[in-house]
Parts: C-alpha cells; structure tokens; sequence
C-alpha cells in the first residue's frame, strides 16, 4: 500500500500548488478584464483585474480550493479501491457542480470554468491512479 499512498501524495502535492497558482494568479482571467468590459456590477475598475485572485474574493476563496486537495488526502489514509474510485468520482463531480453553476453572477464571468480549469489535472490524475491501483493490486505491488 505504500506505492498507492506515495502515488496520492504526489498528487496532494500537485493539488496544492495548482491550488497556490489559482490563489495568486492576478483577475486578469475573467472576461471583464480581457475583453476591457468595464466598469461592472462586480468588478469596479483596472485595480480589481491586477489583484490576485485571493485578495479579490477573500477567504471564501479557500474552501473550493481546498476541496480536492482534502480529497485526494483521503486514499493516503485509506488506500483501498473503493475509496480510490470515491475520491475520483467526488472530484468528478466538482467538476460538474461547476458548470451547473456556471451562470451564476460571479465576480468574473469565467469563474465556474477557472475552478474547472484548477481541478482538471487532478481529476484525470485521480482517475489514471484509481485505475493502476486495480493493476498494482492483481501484481501485489500494494501488500
């Protein structure tokens, strides 16, 4: 099992640099400021596109970027096959939360795609992992 539980670390590790990246990355992603549409209800001026993007939401900005970091940790603690498959089908369906979310009136219109954008490599990557635990496991790579 340490295989599995040194693959998911990688992956937490992963997950929370793509997590810091979102975080600091400047608003300049939302379509207001690409396409130079403002002012807006939501976002005032030029100073809200150069602020990061944790600056521009605050704190709330925490809980959807530690959602898949606290679940790619769970197979560490719990490297079986069922929770492997839970995890990725939980990541899954953040994914999809986001685009039914995706008309909402974010600040930034792009908002649901960008955190689509965050989870991306780490649903495929959790997907790959959950698959190649079957094959470590029928190999006894895992005992």
């Amino acid at each position: 099992m340490i295989f599995v539980r040194i693959e998911w670390l990688i992956l937490v590790a992963l997950t929370v640099t793509l997590a810091v990246g979102t975080a600091i990355e400047p608003m300049w992603w939302t379509s207001e400021c690409q396409l130079g549409l403002l002012p807006t209800e939501l976002i005032s001026d030029w100073d809200d596109c150069t602020t990061s993007t944790y600056d521009f939401y605050g704190v709330g900005l925490l809980v959807p970027l530690a959602l898949p970091v606290a679940l790619c940790a769970i197979p560490i603690l719990a490297p079986r096959r069922l929770v492997v498959w839970g995890v990725a089908a939980a990541l899954v369906a953040l994914i999809v939360f986001a685009f039914l979310l995706g008309d909402r009136p974010f600040p930034g219109e792009g908002l649901p795609l960008a955190f689509v954008g965050y989870c991306l490599p780490s649903v495929v990557i959790a997907i790959l992992l959950a698959g190649f635990q079957r094959r470590l496991t029928e190999t006894g790579l895992t005992t």
